[in-house]
């Protein structure tokens, strides 16, 4: 298409050259050939910027590496061909000097040298394709979620009771299906895990193994589906961004330590940081318990956060004195904040158009004009959690007890595993087929991963089942060795026929097909022992499922179930049903 533009171009020269014989007319032809250049490098740019888009679609089934050469050789090509940007130079200094003061917020986090080149680079790197590929699935969940029936008549009470104009009540509904989102789909772990059996290896200077918050990436917990108050606060945060909503980590101040202790997001509506607690799951019910809490309401009345305390059984760490100044904790990558990012968003259109930019200095402005927030940071848990996995990846090629440990919990939904597969459908919302882009969807991919347990059992026996999982016995190799692999064969296909059918589960309820998600919770994940990994999120799932069949006690059963992560809130939430039920 490209060369049969440039051919016809090059016949109008011809013919143009042919008749033209003044200067003038040698200055329109020139005019004219710079502005047909032109269109065909604009209509050049597009192609690049169509293939690029194409290719963060379908990242979940690429090799990372090889996508990131082909996604990078587009962005670099559309990259060369833009105009060189023009903007008044006191809004770029003052822009920039906004973000430098942010930027030192990170200091003795990050190489600053190394900080500068990864902010000011037009050229994408090798490392942008981790970025794509999370900020593309955030992208489709923010829409996909959004697209839903309906939104927790619960949480929608809340909305209404708030009684705000048209725009702001869609804001903060949009901000309360997203955090809803992410309540029901990331099952919360506690912020301290378990010792590993094994000596964990040495980490970077100030953090620990499995600490809280940077032990995943927002990457991790995604797809995991699980994470710790902090972790799931990072998802939410960024799923705002998409929706356009300004948003930010509440931290408190402490005396002995460098860092604000994190407490709670905020998103700003109106000029009103409105407040949603990770850790218990819920938003934070206003004042009499009606709407949704702001920071202002928070700070003024002390019953708000009392009130988050469950009587006889857990009690809140704060009171409305230690909130009175609070600092902002912007999410934040150098991805997010680089130059070239802000550029492809700025020209990424229409059925592209995906947010892979944060403009911090214009945020942090905003929040900054809300009373109760004395300050704006970046948060470091970010960068924290990138230098975590990379010592782990370092570490997993020679610590053979890591390795086995690690990939014991996370094997099974490698992205490239028949399992992970059908994960990227979920999370990209394509739950059916679609016949038109020839592709299974996730409900397809999960009920493959549901093998019947007689065929698992007969693993050990059955020589063509044992073909068809390509597990030959190997030159040189033992019977035991080879009855202990196919062992290990039994044990993921069964660990993945449990999630893949926990998953089935949470699609039911994203689909409000509520008798049907209500036997897939019960039956099949929390009367199997087995999947006792799933049984809190499920728990909570299921007693969301039984409000909406308004069985009343049995969601109150639920919501009070002993030793939960999320217990807490389950049974504010537990109290807050409504009345006669």
């Amino acid at each position: 298409m490209i060369g049969n533009r440039w051919s016809r171009l090059s016949v109008v020269a011809v013919l143009l050259g042919a008749v033209v014989g003044c200067d003038s007319d040698r200055d329109k032809f020139r005019e004219i050939q710079v502005r047909q250049q032109r269109r065909i490098e604009a209509a050049t740019s597009v192609n690049h910027l169509e293939e690029a888009f194409d290719l963060f679609s379908r990242l979940g089934e690429s090799d990372l590496e090889a996508a990131s050469r082909q996604i990078n050789y587009h962005l670099n090509a559309w990259s060369e061909s833009q105009e060189p940007e023009s903007a008044a130079a006191s809004d770029t200094a003052d822009a920039s000097r906004s973000l430098e003061r942010l930027l030192k917020t990170w200091r003795g986090r990050i190489d600053a040298e190394q900080l500068q080149r990864q902010l000011s680079s037009r050229e994408f790197q090798a490392g942008d394709v981790e970025h794509f590929r999370l900020q593309y699935l955030l992208h489709k969940i923010s829409n996909w979620s959004l697209d839903r029936r309906q939104i927790d008549p619960w949480l929608e009470r809340r909305v209404e009771a708030e009684s705000l104009a048209e725009q702001s009540a869609y804001r903060l509904r949009v901000a309360s299906r997203l955090f809803d989102w992410v309540i029901r789909n990331v099952q919360l772990e506690p912020m301290q895990l378990p010792s590993p059996p094994f000596s964990p290896p040495a980490m970077p200077t100030g953090l620990e193994f499995d600490g809280a918050g940077y032990r995943q990436t927002n990457w991790e917990t995604l797809w995991r589906g699980s994470g710790d108050a902090l972790q799931r606060a990072g998802l939410f945060l960024q799923l705002c961004r998409h929706a356009g909503l300004d948003a930010c980590l509440l931290g408190l101040p402490a005396e002995d330590q460098p860092q604000p202790v994190p407490w709670m997001c905020g998103v700003l509506i109106d000029g009103r940081l409105y407040l949603f607690d990770t850790a218990l799951g819920l938003p934070v019910p206003g004042p009499d318990e009606e709407g949704i809490a702001t920071l202002a309401e928070a700070r003024g009345e002390p019953s708000v956060l009392r009130r988050l305390r469950v009587a006889g059984v857990f009690e809140y760490p704060y009171t409305h004195e230690d909130i009175q100044q609070c600092i902002a904790l912007l999410y934040a990558t150098p991805e997010l904040l680089s130059d070239r990012m802000r550029r492809l968003t700025e020209h990424l259109l229409g059925d592209q158009r995906m947010n892979l930019h944060l403009d911090a200095a214009a945020v942090a402005r905003r929040l900054d004009d809300v009373p109760g927030v004395a300050g704006v940071r970046l948060w470091h848990v970010p960068l924290e959690a990138e230098a975590y996995q990379q010592t782990i990846e370092d570490a997993l090629r020679d610590n053979i007890d890591l390795n086995r440990w690690y990939f014991g919990r996370w094997g099974l939904i490698a992205p490239q595993s028949p399992l992970g597969k059908a994960r990227w459908r979920h999370l990209e919302g394509q739950f059916d087929n679609d016949p038109q882009r020839a592709i299974d969807g996730a409900r397809v991919l999960y009920m493959q991963q549901r093998r019947p347990e007689f065929e698992l059992a007969d693993l050990a026996l059955d020589v063509q089942l044992q073909a068809e999982y390509d597990l030959q016995r190997l030159p040189r190799e033992s019977e035991m060795q080879y009855q202990q692999r196919i062992a290990g064969m039994q044990q993921v296909l069964r660990a993945a026929k449990r999630t893949a059918t926990f998953w089935l589960a949470l699609m039911h309820v994203e689909e409000a097909n509520w008798s049907s998600a209500e036997k897939w919770l019960e039956d099949r994940v929390l009367d199997n022992p087995e999947a006792v990994q799933w049984h809190s999120l499920a728990r909570y799932n299921l007693a969301r499922t039984e409000e909406r069949l308004e069985n009343w006690q049995r969601a109150e059963q639920l919501y009070k179930t002993d030793g939960d992560p999320q217990e807490q809130g389950n049974r504010i939430r537990a109290r807050l049903l409504p009345e006669g039920n």
